[in-house]
């Protein structure tokens, strides 16, 4: 059994295990992380100056330093209070300290005591109970269980694997969950073996997993473990999170889901099918997008039976001709296709996918195992380079969907 999961621009229907993100995404993110920054930077603040003028001033400087506007309570998408776990939030912390006041705080004595700024932000604040739910997210969770048992969840978060698990437990859904996963647990998000784990776990693969999210971590982890991922406007804006190569939508009620028995498949099952892929980026690297057609010949004449196009971030053009490709193949295999014919108009791609070059890059190396992983699965194809012109209708779709984040 599986779901098609669908929102306003998009839908995702190979769907058997849900990977969500929990701050920001389906509890809201100041509630928690807005509170405990507050409390550290007091707290630290009293230890520095007694002074009423400067605590008021390290407070604003810690803040800041967290990724937090002091004046506004305004939240940066790119600093350390989105992008790092509560623990590793410290060195940033004690940088600033030390910076400022190295002869009274060595880098030691400053990294200690942001350190104890945690047991006394824990102590004062509980983050299972300060979590506060947004609107629909746990109705939607349970209503997909109960229409669904047989789907999969799972938790990723940058809290720790208790806070996670204990707030979860507060909502009456830690039982609905799988697997949970917290920055304890080593490597972290954004690396992408979390993601690798669960679906390793719970036997499930990665092309039928999705990540709902809402901030750059979760798009870097899903990008690198090559997984379709969702976010939640709010922190990020619609355009910020698709520039980074996220689709997006605007709140829990749009998303939808429909139930898809185990044997169904998509009712054009041809046998004899086309994929012509293509992968751009507007700087290499820049911003870059990816696009595949895919074809059915049929006496002569080829009749588009599925295309596709997104962003991906900022990405080189190898990286987002793999992309491409990796995600035209991911398509490919619920066609189940007696005869794939794979054309691109990337020679270096073709020749490295034939063995007639070796990939040297390291992230080229984890996508170009990943096709294989795919490739495995289709028992008759070839793989040719085609001239930019034959490839037409892919690049178009790369370009289209660059523009869009243009507009």
């Amino acid at each position: 059994m599986f779901i098609e999961l669908l929102w306003a621009t998009g839908s995702f229907e190979n769907c058997k295990l849900i990977v969500f993100d929990k701050d920001g995404t389906i509890v809201k993110f100041d509630s928690v992380w807005l509170n405990m920054a507050a409390a550290r930077a007091q707290w630290l603040a009293e230890q520095l100056s007694k002074n009423s003028s400067e605590l008021f001033t390290w407070r604003s400087r810690l803040l800041r330093a967290a990724g937090v506007n002091p004046e506004t309570g305004d939240i940066s998408l790119n600093g350390p209070i989105v992008n790092l776990s509560f623990e590793n939030q410290s060195y940033c912390l004690a940088s600033v300290i030390h910076a400022l006041i190295p002869e009274k705080y060595s880098w030691e004595q400053s990294l200690s005591l942001t350190n104890k700024s945690i047991e006394w932000a824990l102590h004062q604040n509980d983050p299972a109970s300060l979590a506060e739910p947004i609107d629909g997210a746990f109705e939607f969770i349970k209503q997909i269980k109960k229409e669904v048992p047989e789907i999969k969840l799972a938790l990723v978060t940058s809290d720790s694997t208790d806070n996670a698990e204990r707030t979860l437990a507060r909502f009456g859904v830690l039982d609905l969950f799988s697997s949970v996963e917290g920055s304890d647990i080593i490597p972290a998000k954004p690396s992408p073996k979390p993601l690798e784990r669960v679906c390793k776990k719970l036997n499930i693969q990665l092309s039928e997993t999705i990540v709902i999210g809402d901030a750059p971590n979760d798009i870097r982890m899903s990008l690198e473990a090559g997984v379709k991922v969702l976010c939640l406007e709010g922190l990020a804006t619609k355009n910020e999170l698709e520039a980074l190569g996220a689709s997006s939508f605007t709140n829990w009620q749009e998303l939808k889901f429909k139930v898809k028995p185990k044997d169904q498949k998509i009712k054009n099952n041809s046998k004899n099918l086309i994929l012509r892929t293509d992968g751009a980026s507007r700087g290499n690297p820049g911003p870059a997008a990816i696009g595949f057609v895919i074809y059915e010949k049929e006496n002569n004449k080829e009749n588009i039976v599925f295309k596709s196009g997104e962003v991906i971030g900022n990405k080189t053009n190898n990286y987002a001709e793999y992309m491409a490709l990796l995600k035209g193949l991911e398509k490919i295999i619920s066609f189940m296709p007696n005869n794939l014919i794979i054309e691109m108009d990337s020679e270096l791609i073709v020749k490295q996918i034939k063995r007639e070059y070796k990939v040297k890059n390291p992230d080229l190396l984890v996508l170009f195992n990943k096709v294989n992983d795919f490739l495995k699965q289709i028992e008759n194809y070839k793989i040719q380079h085609i001239r930019r012109e034959k490839n037409k209708d892919a690049d178009a779709l790369c370009n289209l969907a660059l523009d869009a984040t243009l507009e």
